[in-house]
């Protein structure tokens, strides 16, 4: 028996609760939830906490983890930045990124590379500032991406030398 100031807890009305925030678990639902909100213009904010999102699952992330919900993460910010034609909301957000994916988080940057993630030029919106050029050359800093192999070095010929010892 209800009575009227009892309020009904189920899983469906948890689920339909306004969401406040990107989470870490469905970020890119989070992220859209956020941004259709009718009653307040929430896209600002909403890209806000898509960028804090995307690096804190890549520059936390052990090894390569977390960058498959990262790069579907960028995927979504950059389509809604084309959505709303505010090119420059995820432009700069690349630009910003792109310096700090050094060392272990370079394979990131990789990834936006081999997908073609780069800024949104003005074929794609009139109101970007970056030429279609300029866009392919962010991501390839004007040469062609050069991948190392690293070769065996002398500690895994070692780990090789014990395990067959044993």
């Amino acid at each position: 028996m209800k009575t009227g100031d009892e309020v009904e807890l189920s899983m469906a009305s948890l689920s339909k609760a306004q969401i406040r925030e990107v989470g870490s678990v469905d970020p890119v639902g989070d992220f859209k939830s956020l941004i259709s909100c009718q009653e307040v213009d929430m896209f600002d904010e909403g890209c806000l906490q898509m960028k804090r999102r995307i690096n804190q699952l890549v520059f936390d992330s052990f090894d390569d983890q977390f960058y498959g919900r990262a790069l579907d993460c960028v995927v979504v910010l950059r389509k809604a930045a084309l959505e709303v034609r505010e090119p420059d909301v995820f432009n700069d957000f690349l630009r910003e990124l792109k310096p700090r994916l050094t060392g272990r988080t370079s394979d990131f940057w990789l990834r936006l590379v081999k997908d073609g993630i780069s800024l949104v030029s003005s074929a794609e919106a009139n109101n970007s500032s970056v030429s279609p050029e300029e866009a392919k050359q962010f991501l390839t800093g004007g040469d062609e991406l050069k991948i190392e192999i690293q070769p065996e070095t002398e500690e895994t010929e070692d780990t090789d030398d014990l395990l067959a010892m044993m």
